[in-house]
């Protein structure tokens, strides 16, 4: 189903601590959608967009990142 093949459940989806601080200040900045940065499409995104693109995640893939805080 496309709503759960959203960005941020995409493997080219990076959210990494070096990728955010990379993209601070840009088109992504406030609400309830978390920026992230396409490696597909190779531009910020949203975490709640959606892409013919998407590909599930790898269980090596690395966590979005509210998980690597904790």
């Amino acid at each position: 189903k496309s709503e759960d093949q959203r960005c941020g459940t995409c493997s080219n989806f990076d959210q990494s601590a070096e990728m955010l601080m990379c993209i601070q200040g840009g088109p992504i900045e406030s609400g309830d959608d978390e920026p992230g940065y396409c490696r597909a499409w190779n531009f910020i995104c949203a975490s709640m967009q959606v892409c013919n693109s998407w590909q599930a995640r790898d269980d090596g893939d690395a966590l979005p990142i509210e998980a690597e805080e904790i």
